[in-house]
């Protein structure tokens, strides 16, 4: 009895972890590159358990499919006429996979799960996709398009292709034309003009190169030609400086010579010319300087003398004028003062005594009257005697003009006398200097010295007429005689 219940338990226990397993089992953890699909529901929809997931799968109503959601490469080659007609050859490469929507993955499921080999499925039906939609877009562009612009024809193709292939739940990664050929040589002829072109470019190329570099060797030959002519004139004119600084050196010492007696010369002769020049100023210094210095201080000492002379003579003749013209107007002055005194007096008298009476002031009257008589009678005689006194005034004045006339003559201590006449030329200078006084005074008063000394001796009238023509005779003789050089030697 023990024994059976324990082996029941055990039995149960069996079937619970058998069961238990089994539901454990129907717990699906999907991979990464494929994608679940539960169907059996009641509603008739599949549940899709992405790549990475898990879900539980009831057993019997319910069963999971795996859909692959790797990347597919698919090469394809077409054959199409382009635009105008040319078959072209295109090779293409392009990558495929299932898509990540729901949507996507539930038509890739209706399409490909169930067959044999889904990404065969997968791959066979994006080929004939691509390789539909590449033969439409060649149809519509022309060969020369086609090679030119390969961007174009891969874009085209990829977004014709990309909505077919979105009705399967496939998406294009990555779509690449690899080859365009044809069978004609079409597209080699297209290339021929641009070969022929860049072989154009590449022997132009070439040929500027070569001229290049003709040009620049035949710049750097001209150059080193130049730097030649260049070193071959300096060393000319290296050897050029060096001979003409020997040719120099050589003809150093005569010129030298040469260039000092000329020097020597032209000192000696300037030496000869000063030492002239210095006779010459000697000479000057020493006798024609002296010679005119004494002649000129003669001509201004007696021109002096003379001026002297005259101003004084003037002088006193006016001094003895406005003397006697201002003794008689004093006299006149001091008559009418008393007259005029007097008859005021008289007057005051007359007012005061009346006694005193006319008799008086008659008195006084003619008192007056011959005074100034006399005194207008002195005034007279002086107007009279007035040349007389100048006369004696001036023989007054006579030894200081002489006096005046040989001062010259008396600050020589040497006299030389050079005049053909021998001695007696001394005595006509003096009397020649007399003779000039006897002018100035008959210019200054009308009358000559030997006039007034004249007129102050007896038979002056006598005297007068025989002295006048001896006179003028001694001056015709002193006027015809030698002239006479007098040299002074002042005292130093």
């Amino acid at each position: 009895m023990g024994v059976s219940v324990i082996g029941l338990i055990a039995v149960v226990a069996i079937i619970v972890l058998a069961a238990v397993a089994y539901l454990f089992s129907r717990i699906v953890v999907v991979p990464s590159n494929l994608t679940g699909l539960i169907s059996g529901s009641n509603r008739g929809t599949v549940k899709i358990v992405h790549p990475g997931g898990r879900d539980f799968v009831l057993p019997i109503i319910q069963t999971i499919q795996y859909l692959p959601f790797t990347q597919t490469t698919i090469g394809f080659k077409v054959t199409a006429e382009d635009e105008n007609k040319i078959n072209v050859n295109v090779a293409a490469v392009a990558a495929v996979k299932v898509g990540d929507s729901d949507e996507q993955v539930r038509a890739a499921a209706k399409r490909f799960l169930g067959k044999p080999n889904t990404d065969q499925a997968i791959a066979d039906s994006a080929r004939e996709a691509l390789i539909g939609s590449l033969r439409s877009i060649i149809g519509h562009m022309t060969v020369t398009d086609l090679i030119s612009d390969r961007d174009a024809l891969q874009r085209n193709v990829f977004d014709d292709a990309k909505s077919i292939m979105a009705n399967m739940g496939l998406e294009i990664d990555m779509l690449q034309v690899s080859e365009i050929t044809d069978a004609g040589g079409y597209i080699e002829s297209l290339g021929v003009p641009e070969q022929q072109r860049v072989e154009k470019d590449a022997r132009i190329a070439r040929a500027n190169a070569e001229r290049e570099a003709r040009d620049a060797e035949v710049t750097s030959r001209q150059q080193i030609a130049e730097r030649e002519r260049d070193l071959s004139l300096r060393q000319a004119q290296l050897k050029a400086e060096t001979d003409k600084a020997q040719a120099d050196a050589d003809s150093a010492g005569p010129i030298a010579r040469a260039a000092k007696e000329r020097e020597i010369a032209i000192i000696g002769q300037e030496a000869a010319e000063a030492k002239a020049a210095l006779t010459e100023r000697e000479l000057d210094s020493t006798v024609r300087k002296p010679a005119d210095a004494a002649r000129y201080q003669r001509e201004q000492e007696a021109q002096a003398s003379k001026t002297e002379a005259l101003l004084r003579a003037q002088a006193d003749a006016e001094r003895t004028r406005l003397d006697a013209e201002a003794q008689a107007q004093a006299t006149v002055a001091r008559a009418e003062a008393e007259a005029k005194a007097t008859a005021a007096r008289a007057r005051a008298e007359a007012e005061a005594i009346a006694a005193r009476g006319q008799a008086e002031a008659d008195t006084i009257r003619a008192a007056g009257e011959a005074e100034a008589k006399a005194m207008s009678d002195k005034a007279d005689a002086l107007a009279k005697y007035g040349e007389a006194a100048t006369r004696q005034m001036l023989l007054d004045k006579a030894p200081e003009i002489a006096r005046a006339l040989s001062e010259p003559l008396a600050s020589v201590r040497d006299l030389s006398i050079i005049s053909t006449e021998g001695a007696s030329a001394l005595p006509k200078a003096v009397a020649n200097n007399v003779e000039q006084l006897d002018l100035i005074l008959r210019s200054l008063v009308g009358t000559g010295l030997t006039d007034m000394v004249g007129s102050h001796l007896p038979g002056s009238d006598a005297s007068a007429d025989h002295a006048g023509p001896a006179n003028h005779a001694d001056r015709d003789n002193q006027d015809d005689a030698a002239p006479v050089v007098v040299v002074e030697h002042p005292e130093h």
